[in-house]
Formats: C-alpha cells, structure tokens, sequence
C-alpha cells in the first residue's frame, strides 16, 4: 500500500532528524552556548519530532491491521 510507504519513509526521516537533533543537544558545542530559552525550545522541538514519530509509527500499525483484515 502506497500510503503505509510513505508513512513509514516520513517515519524514518523523522528518525534523522531526531538523531541529529538529539547529538546538537547533546554534543554541540554551540548548543552549551545557547540561552536558556533557546535550550528550552529546543528540547521541546526534540520532543514534539519523537512524539510525530511514534504518531505515524501507530498510523502504519492501525492501516496495515485494517488492510490484513479487509483481505481475509
């Protein structure tokens, strides 16, 4: 099914991002610089990112439960 695909590659370029995101958090110099807002609305951002993912990660589970049981 074409949109589980596109779910699931979405799902894995929200994983990149959650990776980069999450080495600049916790390796970056430049992020030990930033102000404390700033490292506030960045965490957040690394939490809204894990949470998208998990959201079409249960999208691809619940699709691909209705297409197993509609080809029964």
């Amino acid at each position: 099914m074409k949109l589980i695909k596109a779910i699931k590659e979405e799902a894995d370029s929200s994983q990149d991002k959650i990776n980069k995101l999450s080495w600049f958090i916790e390796d970056s110099p430049l992020f030990r610089d930033y102000s404390d807002v700033q490292k506030a609305l960045t965490a957040t951002q690394l939490n809204v990112l894990i949470a998208y993912k998990h959201i079409l990660l249960e999208r691809v589970h619940y699709l691909e439960k209705e297409n197993n049981e509609t080809n029964r």
